[in-house]
């Protein structure tokens, strides 16, 4: 299912922010999690989601829009349906296997120093939230 951020990210895409007086670009504002000004940084403070020791110039504003537009599509044609958005997490990480794959194979390495090096990384655990957490895809698209 969805997840911390991943509600922020279904905010967003469903456009739930209009009826707040906020209009956002989900290519730009999907990974704005402190925006530098507007209405935006009014209803986050609002919202409490800002820490209250933290310095008013301080935005935390990342530029993703691959990442962005992975979600946009993911919400066009499954909304409601978090597994499909899972499912097409697990599609980036078996593209990024393969690229790998391909990757070891230039440098030379084939049988089973390959299957070995590609079998732990695919285990190992530091994957596990950039498959798993959706608003972590990112992670696995860069």
């Amino acid at each position: 299912g969805f997840y911390a951020d991943d509600f922020y990210h279904e905010l967003i895409l469903s456009g739930q922010l209009d009826t707040y007086g906020v209009s956002t670009n989900p290519l730009l504002d999907l990974f704005s999690f402190l925006p530098a000004d507007g209405p935006l940084r009014d209803l986050v403070e609002r919202a409490g989601f800002e820490p209250w020791w933290i310095a008013p110039n301080v935005h935390i504003n990342f530029f993703r829009p691959i990442t962005a537009l992975t979600h946009l599509i993911d919400h066009t044609l499954w909304p409601q349906i978090p597994l499909l958005h899972h499912a097409h997490s697990i599609l980036w990480m078996c593209a990024l296997v393969w690229t790998l794959k391909r990757l070891y194979r230039i440098s030379g390495m084939s049988g089973l120093p390959l299957g070995m090096a590609l079998f732990f990384f695919v285990v190992d655990d530091a994957h596990i939230l950039s498959v798993a957490w959706l608003a972590n895809r990112n992670a696995i698209v860069a």
